[in-house]
């Protein structure tokens, strides 16, 4: 992904015109219909794969500047065979990102310079998000999503994330209008919600070198908990 891009997915969906339902039988659906994009909370999450399976020349790169961002709770792959670079932002609010490089065969060659690089000026971003549903009377409707997934492995070679960079799968707070008991009556208040931190999990052939910034912490104002980090080396 050239520096300075932006990937951005918007699902359309097929979205029934006015007079449909006089429609005689037999009406092409074509003609009932027209795509729009819907509004966030009606959206189902996207899914997103770049991949460059060669074991020689499969190289990717989110370049600076560049950006992936899907709706709250989509998924992101990113998947090359010899090396991953990742020098600008993938955020995906709730979602589940996935990096890896193919895994080691016997017979492979050690490339000393092979990794998953995870550059300065990279973020990637899967924390928790409010996802609210508009009703008539204004309330603020929903819930308040946690941290999402990150997951780096590296089948062969090493995992670097340089100084200045950050995972980040934090929970977050947010206010929802919430019905609540009072006494016999029923009213809605104003509730403040956190939600639990996400994870963080790598897994590397060679080694990790990990100089770069990682949260995952709980909403703050709640019982929210905090997120978990995970580090394996395989032999």
């Amino acid at each position: 992904v050239a520096g300075g891009a932006a990937l951005r997915p918007l699902p359309v969906s097929w979205v029934l015109q006015p007079g449909f339902e006089v429609a005689p039988t037999g009406t092409r659906l074509r003609t009932l219909v027209a795509g729009a994009v819907l509004p966030e909370y009606l959206r189902a999450p996207s899914r997103v794969e770049l991949t460059a399976n060669s074991k020689l020349y499969g190289d990717l790169e989110l370049g600076k500047g560049a950006s992936i961002t899907a709706d709250a709770q989509s998924q992101v792959s990113l998947f090359a065979g010899r090396q991953v670079t990742l020098l600008g932002t993938i955020d995906v609010p709730s979602g589940d990102i996935t990096i890896g490089t193919a895994e080691a065969q016997s017979g492979d060659a050690f490339v000393p310079s092979q990794t998953i690089w995870v550059g300065a000026s990279a973020r990637i971003l899967a924390r928790g998000a409010p996802r609210l549903v508009p009703n008539s009377l204004g309330q603020r409707q929903g819930e308040v999503l946690g941290g999402g997934a990150v997951t780096i492995r590296a089948g062969r070679g090493y995992v670097v994330s340089e100084a200045g960079s950050l995972i980040d799968v934090s929970g977050v707070s947010a206010t929802l209008d919430l019905p609540t008991d009072i006494g016999v009556r029923r009213v809605t208040l104003p509730a403040q919600i956190a939600s639990d931190g996400g994870s963080i999990e790598m897994r590397a052939q060679e080694g990790a070198l990990l100089d770069g910034s990682m949260r995952a912490q709980g909403g703050t104002g709640g019982a929210a908990r905090n997120g978990s980090f995970t580090l394996s080396l395989d032999d």
